[in-house]
């Protein structure tokens, strides 16, 4: 089990950063980081290619969104060879699409959320991102954005402790109310 301690210490740094500072004090130190960041990555492709569905309420907010003409982008840590497993039509509801080939720096870095601001032509103060994860709050927040929570990964303290400036239960909730801010 892994201490609050130890969780902050290395929230913000990518799984290669995560797997140096684990590898030093591991048993295992004849492991190579490439073979272990493939292995990571073929075990979630494997899982991904199942299938990734839409969250309830998802689609009917994304629909009313769109209705009301909100320029929509989606922010991904995923590479866009996993983005044929979703089952939902990207480019019909979002006009930008960032993914892992797209930055630099993965999240909690801010660049992915920049570069989905400019590709939609606003400023990252005028976008609100829906987050379901800490680190994907803080990217948001760094970038400047607005930031509203889901619950599921993790509970409401832990969204606002993260910073989320608004909390959710699921999408269902937001398609009569889709404005935050």
């Amino acid at each position: 089990m892994l201490s609050e301690k130890k969780w902050l210490e290395i929230k913000e740094l990518s799984t290669s950063q995560v797997f140096e500072k684990l590898i030093a004090v591991s048993k295992y130190q004849d492991i190579k980081k490439s073979d272990f960041l493939d292995f990571k990555t073929n075990k979630y492709s494997e899982l991904v290619s199942r299938g990734v569905y839409p969250l309830p309420g998802a689609v009917g907010f994304l629909e009313e969104l769109k209705r009301q003409n909100y320029q929509l982008g989606l922010v991904t840590a995923t590479r866009k060879e996993n983005l044929k497993f979703i089952k939902l039509d990207l480019d019909y509801f979002f006009k930008t699409v960032v993914t892992a080939e797209d930055v630099k720096m993965l999240k909690p870095a801010p660049e992915a959320y920049e570069i989905a601001a400019a590709r939609l032509d606003l400023k990252p103060t005028q976008c609100v991102v829906f987050e379901d994860t800490d680190i994907g709050l803080i990217s948001a927040q760094k970038a400047g954005c607005r930031t509203v929570g889901r619950v599921g990964t993790l509970d409401v303290l832990s969204l606002q402790k993260a910073g989320a400036e608004a909390v959710f239960n699921s999408f269902g909730e937001l398609v009569d109310y889709p404005t935050f801010f």
